[in-house]
């Protein structure tokens, strides 16, 4: 765990000279200050890298993103997004297609603020093998952007719904033996789960750079088991133009239930 925090530290500190916000709601559009530029479009390329030891399975995934989203509405953002994975299970490694993203969102600017009310759907369709799930997930949201001070709050709260096909995770215990076979490792949920996301930031190098404090959570709403899931870590986000920006981040859970070990995020925009 402490390698985890090595890695992501030197990573950050090449980004940043001196030093905004997964299914979850990483997929959801950034929650972005009034004052920042806007553009009609957004096309996003990320990558996340995740460790994890579930049902006594050790592994890793690592998983490309590409997204586009049309933000040419006053109030409104529409997008979509498609993962690659390539999943490592004891040895055994697989590529295939992830579960792909739809979603919207509805925004309202009050002055230097913002809130918004959105919908993701996770769909049913992508690799087997321990890559995929093969149901819908709906995920309604709220966010706020509240800038204080010199500071800034951003929160988002959801309430994640699996509807049809089988559901069968990596952080629950159904007895399978087959590494992939009965249960899904790349970014296990329960049925029913409350999700959240708490960020406090600061603007940086006449707001070039959004530096925060991420804590991201899951409280599982059905069955047995572990109920809390609770993960933080920073995020860096730097302007490189006003049209091009990049982003790093991590994750280290903090509960004593975890669905991941540690989890880095690189990626970048493009609007125009």
């Amino acid at each position: 765990m402490a390698n985890m925090w090595v890695i992501l530290l030197v990573l950050l500190g090449v980004v940043s000279t001196p030093a905004q916000a997964s299914c979850g709601l990483d997929h959801c559009p950034v929650v972005r200050s009034p004052e920042q530029p806007s553009a009609d479009w957004r096309v996003q390329a990320r990558m996340h890298f995740t460790t994890f030891k579930l049902k006594g399975f050790r592994g890793h995934f690592e998983e490309t993103y590409l997204s586009v989203e049309y933000r040419g509405l006053k109030n409104a953002v529409f997008g979509a997004s498609v993962p690659l994975v390539l999943l490592t299970v004891e040895g055994d490694t697989r590529f295939g297609l992830g579960n792909s993203i739809v979603y919207g969102e509805w925004r309202l600017n009050i002055q230097k603020a913002s809130i918004g009310a959105g919908l993701q759907v996770e769909l049913p369709w992508g690799s087997a093998g321990g890559v995929a799930d093969t149901h819908w997930v709906f995920l309604p949201n709220m966010n706020a952007h509240i800038p204080f001070w010199r500071m800034f709050f951003m929160g988002s709260v959801g309430f994640s719904q699996s509807v049809g096909g089988a559901h069968d995770h990596g952080s629950h215990d159904h007895g399978a033996t087959h590494i992939g076979e009965e249960f899904v490792f790349v970014n296990p949920h329960a049925a029913s789960e409350l999700t959240y996301r708490l960020a406090l930031g600061a603007p940086l190098w006449n707001r070039r750079i959004q530096a925060m404090w991420m804590v991201n959570g899951q409280q599982v709403l059905v069955g047995d088991g572990d109920k809390t899931f609770v993960q933080t870590g920073p995020r860096v986000q730097l302007a490189v133009s006003e049209w091009v920006s990049v982003h790093l981040s991590g994750e280290l859970p903090i509960s004593r239930a975890r669905r991941f070990n540690g989890r880095l995020v690189a990626g970048v925009f493009l609007d125009f």
